[in-house]
């Protein structure tokens, strides 16, 4: 599995989209901030850097839409592959986290997966990085 790099930009706007994400159903998981700090881990980004937080704060939807929307084929599947496990990772699959996936997977042109794909893609990717 090829070793993927995003950009300040583009790593702002996958921040900004996970955290619409875990904020879905209304509950904040503590499963969901492990696994989001694992992705900010695997994604070069400093947990203790409010840079790219502000970033992602200050980023219009639009703006985030654009920047997914415009990224590879392969940094696509890593980001919807992460979304998928979001959903899954506090075990309770929310009708309002599988929505907003469907929705973010229209609007930025992200691969069609299910959950259960989803889950062992960032498996294998998790595998390939360590």
């Amino acid at each position: 599995m090829e070793s993927l790099k995003f950009n300040v930009k583009e790593m702002a706007a996958i921040l900004k989209m996970v955290k619409a994400m875990i904020m879905a159903d209304g509950v904040v998981d503590s499963n969901e901030k492990n696994f989001l700090g694992y992705l900010l881990h695997n994604l070069g980004i400093n947990e203790n850097d409010p840079v790219i937080f502000y970033l992602s704060d200050a980023m219009e939807f639009d703006i985030a839409i654009a920047t997914i929307k415009n990224m590879s084929s392969s940094q696509k599947r890593y980001f919807t592959a992460y979304l998928g496990v979001m959903i899954a990772i506090d075990e309770d699959i929310d009708k309002e986290e599988v929505a907003l996936w469907k929705m973010i997977s229209i609007l930025c042109n992200l691969p069609t997966m299910t959950i259960n794909e989803a889950v062992k893609e960032a498996h294998e990717y998790m595998i390939a990085k360590n």
